[in-house]
């Protein structure tokens, strides 16, 4: 069974958009965790361990985030929403991500619904 195309509200698009990003950080966290470094962390959640892994630049970011948005092209599929909603969302995570793995910064899920609504995501009305 195929959805019908739907806008999302506000809520939808924030919801997917923050469980997105936590998986995203976790992704990249079970990346970073490497033998050298696994003693120092144990018991760090991985959608943290950027916090304490240092993250060499952009390049390094992207290759922590890749495949990261699967999840996200999956959901947005069932939803049926349509690529000019999914796209806008991904680069949005994406910029938000990046900017959080470099500054050894945890997710806040305040700064991630200020981001995607600086970027138009989010109708605050909605």
């Amino acid at each position: 069974m195929v959805a019908a195309v739907s806008v999302p509200t506000a809520y939808t698009t924030f919801a997917i958009g923050n469980a997105v990003a936590v998986r995203a950080f976790e992704v990249a966290g079970k990346r970073l965790l490497t033998r050298g470094v696994r003693k120092e962390v144990h018991g760090v959640a991985p959608d943290a361990l950027h916090t304490l892994i240092r993250v060499e630049g952009p390049e390094h970011a992207g290759k922590l985030l890749a495949g990261a948005w699967g999840h996200l092209y999956s959901i947005a599929a069932a939803l049926g929403w349509e690529d000019d909603v999914v796209e806008p969302l991904r680069n949005t995570l994406d910029g938000y991500c990046t900017q959080r793995l470099l500054s050894a910064t945890p997710h806040d899920a305040r700064a991630l619904a200020e981001a995607m609504q600086e970027r138009g995501l989010l109708d605050v009305e909605n």
